[in-house]
């Protein structure tokens, strides 16, 4: 018995059921008695089988993630719109100002400097998504 005792800590894997399994396989086949067939999460069929459901989550989990990506760049193009709709609202304020001051005619230079205001606000790059 000291054979099996010795193989058993040398092979011994699986849940708490197949390590049983593998002690009473080892006592069997050392006292030449039949081996019983294999119980519990350790044998071939069940590693298998834990597999392909760890396999299947983790295509579960990449089709998920490719879903929460796409979410975020419909996210961020519509940020990108907002901040191209502020930015052009701004300049345009600008611009009007510039209209009201040649229209009243009294400060030609304050009125050409809120077109080149305006022009620079139009000119604002808009922030770029992370890694691009």
């Amino acid at each position: 018995m000291r054979d099996a005792a010795r193989l058993y800590k040398t092979i011994k894997h699986g849940d708490k059921e197949h390590r049983a399994w593998l002690r009473e396989a080892c006592d069997c086949f050392f006292a030449g008695k039949p081996v019983p067939p294999p119980r519990g999460r350790g044998s071939r069929e069940t590693t298998e089988a834990e597999r392909d459901r760890l396999q299947a989550r983790v295509e579960e989990l990449e089709a998920e993630q490719a879903g929460v990506k796409a979410l975020l760049d419909g996210i961020h193009r519509r940020d990108v719109k907002i901040a191209e709709a502020m930015r052009e609202r701004a300049a345009k304020h600008l611009e009007d100002r510039a209209d009201l001051m040649e229209k009243q005619g009294d400060n030609a230079p304050l009125a050409s400097m809120w077109r080149k205001e305006a022009q620079g606000v139009r000119a604002l790059p808009l922030e770029e998504k992370d890694g691009e």
